[in-house]
């Protein structure tokens, strides 16, 4: 379980890489459109780098940390499906959705651990 995870966690951090160089590579608009853009891009960042934290801590408040970034995150990418019609939003929705089923996975199980000790 903990490899899956990994793997999309480094998945996100592509799409976070990816973003980043799309805002000053291809997007053409204007100075507020780009800071805007790569705005989006540290969200997906710090949603990173807190997965990165869930996975090596047992505290249960960066658990349920994690969790909430992820859902929050997955309701927006989901939204944004319906505002943004890319396959790059869909993907990026469903990388969501199994991180965020992977974050309170660790969680129960953690859980789990924390009331048999």
């Amino acid at each position: 379980m903990k490899t899956a995870y990994k793997t999309m966690i480094i998945l996100l951090l592509l799409f976070s890489i990816g973003h980043m160089m799309y805002t000053f590579l291809e997007n053409p608009g204007s100075l507020e459109q780009q800071t805007w853009f790569f705005s989006a891009s540290l969200g997906m960042l710090g949603s990173v780098f807190l997965n990165v934290l869930n996975l090596s801590s047992m505290e249960k408040s960066v658990k349920v940390m994690a969790m909430l970034m992820n859902l929050m995150m997955f309701l927006f990418c989901l939204f944004l499906c319906f505002v943004v019609t890319e396959i790059q939003v869909l993907v990026l929705t469903i990388v969501y959705l199994i991180t965020l089923f992977f974050s309170v996975r660790l969680f129960l199980l953690t859980r789990e651990i924390t009331l048999t000790k």
